[in-house]
């Protein structure tokens, strides 16, 4: 599983310039998720996305005028209704886009350093200034131990930033106003207006900082290497997920089958979480060749904090194993973390289509969908 932060190493490592663009504000149905980042590289080719459809190409457009002059500045795009019946687009509302020009040498420390806690599954914060007429943009990272590389130009400024982040949820991206010292170069604009006092701590500038969540790639778990999980594996790797592959059989588990697969793992299913690391971004799909190591993965998994945990098979066999852990301890809190029959209910049939209903009910759990719009999409089949 590659990260737009795997690319910006590489560009990085190779002395390449680059172009970044990253959605830090949205309403209304633009298609830019908040997480949407695009990285255009000198010969115009793209990594990531900033949300496709209605913007990708004005933002791709905006992105080689950065690259080519070097300017950082927020850029807005607005599709009103008017707007987008002009143009052809079927969107509507507003986003506003970092757009920058990324050197070999420019925030490589702070780049580097949020490579390394994705790539090890760590959590901290991104924090970037975004540019002013004065300056551009400033990075600093902040790690849970109050640990900081980078710097947003200066002390004031970086306690300021590092306090906002701390009174974020954690959750979501943010966009959040700071009031800041003002930098000698805004004094002279100051003095034009009239203004006496040149002290630089009687000038409050009031800028932005875009704050970004930095936390595992989320994981599917696959227990099984059988047509089923051969398929959600290569759903899962398409969807952007980090991709482990379990099973007992060293034919059915290896990287010439499962080239998608970030790691594959021979081990008996009675005792395999043992050398698992499992944690809230790690979603798990049992879909192994017999109930007993269905059951045998589902009980392991009910201690774990896994943030989902699927079963394949049908109403009887669903019913017959909940009896069993039920029998065997598991508590009526515990089984109902169980999504069983696995898969949103669309009437898939093939394995691919499992595959789909597996994922998207994957993504919708991810997404912090509600329980009862999940079931009721698990129900909109016969």
């Amino acid at each position: 599983m590659q990260t737009i932060f795997d690319e910006i190493a590489h560009l990085q490592s190779a002395g390449e310039a680059f172009a970044l663009a990253t959605v830090v504000a949205r309403t209304g149905s633009a298609p830019m998720s908040k997480w949407a980042k695009m990285l255009v590289r000198a010969d115009g080719s793209m990594s990531g996305t900033v949300g496709g459809g209605c913007l990708e190409a004005e933002i791709w457009e905006d992105a080689r005028a950065a690259l080519a002059s070097g300017e950082a500045r927020v850029v807005k795009h607005t599709l009103t209704p008017e707007h987008a019946g002009e143009s052809g687009l079927l969107c509507g509302g507003s986003v506003r886009i970092l757009v920058e020009r990324i050197d070999p040498d420019k925030h490589t420390e702070v780049f580097k350093a949020a490579h390394d806690i994705v790539a090890s599954r760590q959590r901290a914060h991104l924090i970037t200034l975004l540019p002013t007429a004065e300056e551009g943009t400033h990075r600093l990272l902040l790690t849970p131990d109050g640990t900081t590389v980078g710097s947003l130009g200066d002390d004031n400024t970086n306690r300021a930033a590092i306090a906002a982040a701390d009174e974020t949820t954690g959750q979501i991206p943010e966009l959040v106003p700071l009031e800041r010292p003002c930098a000698t170069a805004c004094l002279p604009s100051r003095a034009a207006a009239g203004t006496r006092d040149t002290r630089v701590a009687s000038y409050p500038c009031h800028t932005e900082v875009f704050i970004e969540p930095l936390g595992p790639v989320p994981e599917i778990y696959v227990f099984g290497g059988g047509h089923v999980g051969l398929a959600t594996a290569r759903t899962g790797a398409i969807a952007g997920f980090r991709v482990i592959v379990v099973d007992d059989r060293p034919m059915f588990c290896n990287p010439e089958r499962f080239p998608q697969a970030d790691e594959c793992i021979v081990a008996h299913f009675d005792g395999v979480f043992e050398q698992l690391d499992i944690g809230e971004d790690s979603y798990l799909v049992a879909v192994t060749r017999g109930h007993a190591h269905d059951e045998s993965v589902v009980e392991q998994a009910l201690g774990t904090n896994a943030g989902y945990i699927g079963m394949i098979g049908s109403r009887y066999k669903v019913r017959r194993i909940l009896k069993s852990l039920g029998e065997r301890g598991a508590t009526d809190e515990q089984l109902a973390r169980i999504h069983a029959p696995i898969g949103l209910n669309i009437g898939a049939d093939t394995p691919e289509e499992i595959a789909v209903s597996i994922v998207a009910e994957i993504i919708a759990v991810m997404r912090r969908g509600q329980a009862e719009e999940i079931q009721s999409m698990r129900e909109i089949a016969p």
